[in-house]
Parts: structure tokens; C-alpha cells; sequence
């Protein structure tokens, strides 16, 4: 009996020294649970060595497919993009353009990716940070990562997603409604 008292003491000590991360990934694992259908809105910063574009996009997403409006600039307000498991197309003012795959990460499938990993990514890391804010980092497939801050509440406020390393796309996201 104090032999296997001595050798689960460190054990124990191990589990402590881990509990606050346990119960960030479990508030993560149950608030994951509940997501199925989502809207959310956000203003994406693309940034790619000397090129930087801001857009602000609402996106619908479903386990069946999802789609991407563009609301600003007002010069391209309106474009749509959307997928299914039937392919991906671009729609603009009655005109539709299918869009096949194509890879990278821009601010039109930043979104999706961001709702792929949350419905399933594998979690690679969660910890809490000051404020009660999770921080969740998961894998969103190929080369990509996708790291998400919740607030004390448990809403998404902001996501950078992640290829081959580099920083891609940032997420301030404004709105997020579960359906």
C-alpha cells in the first residue's frame, strides 16, 4: 500500500500542475458540443509581405455546406461565395462562377476554416489567459492552424488562422450566433 502511495504521488502532482489547462479544454469540448449551425460576422486583415486588404464578411455555415458574403468595401459588397459537397462557386449580381478548389487561406474561406476547425480540428493546445479568455489552437487540416480566443462567456471574439507557419488571415470577430 505505500508503494503505490509513493508512486501515485507524482502522478497527483502532475494532474494538479495541469488542472487549469483540463478545465479550459473542457469548457472548450462542451462549448464545441453545441456547434452545428452558425452565423457569425467579422472584419478580416489580410496581410501578405507588402500587400494588406481589409473586408468585412458575414458567413452562414451548416455541416452541409456554407456561404461567404462580402460587406465591405462597398466595391465588392455583395460578392458571395459559397460550398457544398456539390463544388464551390462565386456569385455576384445574379452571375455565378464556380470556383473548383484551390489552396491557401484568403479572407472568403478564412471563415469556413474557422467554423471546419471549431466543428472538428483536433485541439492542439488550450489554456486560459487573463480575463477568463480561452485560447484554443487547433488543426484545420493541411498546413493550417487555427488559433481562437472565446471570452468569459464562451464567444468567439477573435481567430488567426495559420498556413504552412506563417500568419495568414486575422479575425476580430464582431457577431457569432449559434442555430
Amino acid at each position: 500500500m505505500r508503494r503505490a502511495a509513493i508512486l501515485l504521488a507524482p502522478m497527483m502532482l502532475l494532474l494538479c500542475a495541469c488542472s487549469g489547462e483540463n478545465e479550459a479544454a473542457a469548457r472548450f469540448a462542451q462549448w464545441r458540443a453545441g456547434v452545428e449551425n452558425v452565423q457569425f460576422t467579422a472584419e478580416a486583415a489580410l496581410s501578405d509581405g507588402d500587400y494588406a486588404a481589409g473586408y468585412e464578411l458575414s458567413c452562414d455555415y451548416t455541416p452541409d455546406g456554407c456561404s461567404v458574403e462580402i460587406l465591405a468595401p462597398e466595391i465588392i459588397a455583395g460578392v458571395t461565395a459559397s460550398r457544398s459537397a456539390a463544388g464551390a462557386e462565386i456569385e455576384y449580381d445574379g452571375l455565378i462562377l464556380s470556383l473548383g478548389s484551390a489552396g491557401g487561406v484568403s479572407p472568403m474561406n478564412a471563415m469556413p476554416m474557422l467554423a471546419d476547425a471549431v466543428r472538428g480540428g483536433h485541439v492542439i493546445n488550450c489554456w486560459e489567459e487573463d480575463g477568463g479568455v480561452t485560447a484554443v489552437q487547433l488543426s484545420g487540416g493541411d498546413d493550417i492552424v487555427v488559433h481562437l480566443w472565446l471570452d468569459g462567456e464562451m464567444t468567439p471574439v477573435r481567430a488567426d488562422i495559420e498556413y504552412d507557419g506563417e500568419a495568414a488571415v486575422k479575425l476580430a470577430i464582431t457577431e457569432w450566433r449559434l442555430e
